[in-house]
């Protein structure tokens, strides 16, 4: 008799709308790794991948509402059975929008990445313990944050009280140990607990023209100052005050000498 063959999990994706925080389990979206099976979607919101053949995956997920994304996943775990990953989307211009809402929109690199927050408007992140580079451990960082804020697969900034070191990066997910997350990578510099400032990031891609959209769900009030970062061949960084309830225009381009 043929030996049967058994159907073993092995990453599960759950989507993640950026600005309203909250799993997406509508319909319109795909979600597909290049040379597998499709995965089984789950009506709570899960894409469930099963026998994947490879140490490492691009995950790949399209919809009308939200801006393409695609997310490279380790299929490393030794603690659990199978790869669970959050992937956060970004709304696009199809995305229905409550009316007063603030948005930005602009020009940089095609291709480039969009980083934008602020120190001013949010709710800031701490160290629990002091981070520090080299062996197993770098990969992961102790957060502290407000109880009703999820991270992972958040992009944040972080920078040390007197901005010597600074840098973006990004949750990969969390631990089992609590207020523990592992890193999509380890941070470039050392970091104390004491002193160190962690902010959410609203990130978002400019498209082959250049042109990218981004709403801002947690602007408080006017007048607070926003950094905004195109990363694509080269860095253009510009402070910009955002005038809340309204599209704001941004100019990422670098300019000429």
């Amino acid at each position: 008799m043929a030996d049967r063959v058994k159907t073993r999990v092995s990453l599960v994706v759950e989507l993640i709308d950026d600005f309203n925080n909250r799993i997406i389990t509508g319909n319109g979206i795909r979600v597909w790794i290049p040379g597998e099976k499709p995965p089984v979607r789950k009506p709570e919101g899960y894409y469930v991948f099963t026998n994947l053949s490879q140490a490492q995956a691009e995950v790949f997920i399209e919809s009308g509402m939200y801006e393409r994304q695609s997310v490279p996943v380790d299929l490393w775990e030794t603690d659990a059975a199978y790869t669970a990953r959050k992937v956060r989307l970004v709304p696009g211009r199809a995305y229905v929008l409550p009316s007063g809402t603030t948005c930005v929109e602009g020009l940089a690199e095609p291709g480039s990445r969009i980083r934008i927050f602020s120190r001013e408007s949010v709710k800031t992140l701490k160290l629990l313990y002091d981070y520090a580079r080299g062996g197993e451990q770098e990969w992961k960082i102790g957060i502290y944050h407000p109880e009703d804020m999820d991270i992972e697969g958040k992009s944040l900034y972080i920078e040390n009280r007197d901005k010597s070191n600074y840098e973006f990066f990004r949750i990969s997910k969390g631990c089992k140990e609590g207020g523990r997350y592992v890193l999509s990578e380890p941070l470039k510099s050392d970091y104390k607990k004491i002193g160190t400032t962690i902010y959410p990031v609203h990130t978002a891609n400019a498209d082959e023209n250049g042109r990218f959209f981004l709403p801002i769900s947690d602007i408080r009030e006017n007048g607070c100052e926003f950094f905004c970062e195109a990363e694509g061949t080269g860095k253009t960084a510009r402070n910009y005050t955002l005038v809340k309830g309204t599209v704001n225009k941004l100019d990422l381009l670098k300019k000429d000498e």
